[in-house]
């Protein structure tokens, strides 16, 4: 005890709020609408009644200034809500697997479980345990070379998915509509 003034208690942080699924705090929420609001088209669907836009403005209204708005209280808002989560999750994925080094079909492929032929999985997991053995590959991976963080990640993406037969492949190609369905 000397005498000095005890030093301020650090500020609490920015609690919480949710949008659309997301964790918002007020000040991002403002920041949102202000960059909205910025927008001519999306504010003349705002300003045009009770639509998306309008919804959303009032949605970030509230979170503004900190109030949570109820969640979904009805079967098809929460449909909507799964809906909508689900697709982002799958773009962010797609998006992620890009930035890995996967090209769009390789993504798309990864993101939606395509099945590989049991040869083509053991082929992938040969070639993980090869670099996983492999020291001079793995002093590369460790050093962050491009190339083999790539290689190495395609291995251990390929050596994850499912297998099927090429009756399984031809389903999955059908139902994810890169070939037509047979007539």
């Amino acid at each position: 005890m000397s005498g000095e003034p005890a030093p301020a208690p650090a500020p609490a942080p920015e609690p919480f709020l949710y949008h659309e699924g997301q964790p918002i705090t007020a000040s991002e929420a403002g920041r949102v609408r202000a960059t909205l609001m910025g927008n001519p088209e999306f504010m003349k669907e705002a300003l045009a009644g009770p639509t998306e836009a309008n919804k959303k403005m009032a949605a970030l209204w509230a979170l503004e200034r900190g109030i949570q708005l109820p969640p979904p209280t009805t079967v098809s808002e929460v449909e909507q809500q799964t809906l909508s989560r689900a697709e982002r999750d799958q773009i962010t994925h797609e998006e992620t697997l890009r930035a890995a080094g996967f090209n769009e079909l390789q993504a798309f492929e990864v993101a939606n479980q395509r099945p590989l032929l049991p040869s083509e999985k053991k082929h992938y997991q040969r070639e993980l345990e090869r670099m996983i053995a492999d020291q001079g590959f793995r002093a590369r991976v460790l050093a962050k070379d491009r190339e083999a963080l790539a290689e190495f990640r395609k291995a251990s993406v390929g050596a994850k998915l499912p297998t099927g037969s090429l009756d399984d492949i031809k389903a999955w190609e059908v139902a994810h509509g890169l070939v037509p369905a047979a007539k």
